[in-house]
């Protein structure tokens, strides 16, 4: 139900979201044949227009630097801006091609 996982969380209170250190085996990266645990989980609401468009679910090896999450905040201005422009175009119609 909406609210209870950690993304459901983050999506009920469109709020940041940042698990530093997590507990060995509490999420997995897999990686080949390997699977790995995360340094920082961090859940990012997407909000535009106080509409929740998604949640950005980002999960690192190492914990992130101020430099990565300032690259992290940018990139989810960008990602909503588009996000939002998408959710309001209408899909092309399709017309079947005929032969000239």
């Amino acid at each position: 139900s909406f609210g209870e996982t950690l993304l459901g969380e983050c999506a009920q209170n469109r709020e940041l979201l940042q698990i530093t250190a997590p507990p060995n085996g509490f999420w997995r990266i897999q990686c080949s044949d390997k699977a790995l645990s995360p340094q920082e989980l961090q859940f990012i609401p997407l909000i535009r227009d106080e509409h929740l468009l998604g949640v950005l679910e980002v999960a690192s090896l190492n914990v992130f630097k101020d430099e990565e999450r300032n690259f992290f905040d940018e990139m989810c201005v960008l990602l909503t801006m588009n996000l939002g422009i998408l959710s309001h175009q209408t899909p092309p119609s399709v017309t079947p091609q005929g032969r000239m």
